[in-house]
């Protein structure tokens, strides 16, 4: 198993960890945007480095908040967010969405595997222009793989629970199918036009990791080999606070549910992934975010989720130093000290293996450090 991360929505306040360039219109509208037709000069760099390097230790970026998935109702490719679009112009963008070249070009920088969360209304040639700019762009390396998810949560989220409906006649489970398979189809039809081969399509139906009952519909609603995994989102704790003692007593029941709905995906030949998941806290201090007996118990959750997930994509990375939740650091920059943001030592010393997949875990984390960034020719 392989640990990704989410993104919180940059109007949500971690824009400044994200980017390096201001986020008022005029220096947005500057920008050259990467894989425009016919572009001459080389495409503008604005994000941190520091959150480059971070980004860079994971194996796989969720894209759900930065597109704003849950809000977004667009059908139209002409008429989505453009990227010379400020995230933070609260007039031309009001949900904050960060256009998809700059998720394929943040992908790129720093050599991750891409979870596309798909609008729910997006209508058939948004489907297919996204996914040809995604396959025409994505730089090649070993292990690409591309994950994707029609809407988030579509069981009880307003507006992909809607569509969901819409399309199964009432049905929000069976419209889910409807929606992700057609989806699939449409991204599977544009790689194999796109001639390449190393490009992995993950096409992931999403389900509720404490609802076996909902996974049983799901899959008895698709048809034989419609998808590729299923995906849960695995998380500890339901206090507004989490604390490490908190998670420490709780997380085994969790992965005991993660061990139930991998009896069902191997029944029904689906890998078993995590779509978000990790500590639950809906608000923290930096003493909750940066206490080092976080980090022991957080590796053994991943031990324990490694047994029957492939990947699985922590909830989130930073917010920004808001007392918002979630947050496995609070800035970027705060895991390059060993005292700070050990749930974001933990995921990055288990992709790095001095976290072993069984055995005890160190009772401090490996010092950080910098790695390599792939090379971008645009």
């Amino acid at each position: 198993m392989r640990a990704g991360t989410n993104l919180w929505n940059l109007g949500y306040g971690i824009y400044s960890n994200v980017f390096s360039i201001s986020g008022d219109s005029s220096t947005w509208s500057a920008l050259v945007p990467p894989f425009k037709s016919g572009q001459s000069t080389k495409a503008s760099v604005p994000w941190n480095p520091t959150f480059l390097q971070e980004m860079a230790h994971y194996d796989t970026i969720r894209c759900m908040d930065l597109v704003s998935t849950n809000r977004d109702t667009n059908a139209d490719w002409s008429t989505r967010v453009q990227p010379t679009v400020s995230p933070l112009d609260g007039s031309a963008n009001p949900l904050g969405i960060l256009a998809w070249e700059w998720i394929i070009d943040l992908a790129n920088r720093t050599g991750t595997n891409l979870w596309l969360n798909i609008p729910v209304n997006a209508n058939a040639t948004y489907l297919s222009t996204l996914a040809s700019l995604v396959f025409a762009n994505l730089q090649a390396r070993s292990g690409l793989t591309v994950y994707i998810e029609w809407g988030n949560e579509d069981w009880w989220e307003p507006i992909p629970n809607a569509a969901a409906k819409s399309l199964g006649g009432g049905d929000a489970t069976k419209g889910t199918v409807i929606g992700s398979t057609t989806m699939f189809k449409a991204f599977q039809t544009a790689l194999t036009a796109s001639g390449r081969s190393d490009i992995h399509l993950v096409r992931v139906l999403g389900a509720q990791c404490v609802n076996t009952y909902l996974t049983g519909q799901l899959l008895g609603d698709l048809p034989s080999g419609g998808a590729d995994a299923l995906a849960i989102a695995p998380y500890v704790g339901s206090a507004t606070t989490v604390t490490s003692s908190d998670f420490a007593s709780e997380y085994q029941a969790v992965v005991s549910q993660v061990a139930a709905q991998y009896a069902l995906t191997q029944k029904a030949g689906l890998a078993l992934v995590g779509y978000e998941g990790g500590q639950n806290s809906s608000s923290e201090t930096s003493a909750i975010t940066d206490d080092p007996s976080y980090y022991v118990p957080y590796g053994q959750f991943l031990q324990g989720l490694s047994q029957y997930m492939t990947v699985f994509n922590n909830y989130m990375h930073c917010n920004g130093g808001t007392t918002g939740g979630w947050a496995a650091e609070e800035n970027v920059g705060d895991v390059s000290s060993l005292s700070k943001a050990f749930r974001v030592h933990a995921l990055f010393d288990w992709n790095s293996g001095y976290i072993l997949t069984s055995g005890s875990v160190p009772s401090s984390p490996a010092a950080y450090a910098d790695v390599t960034l792939p090379v971008v020719n645009y």
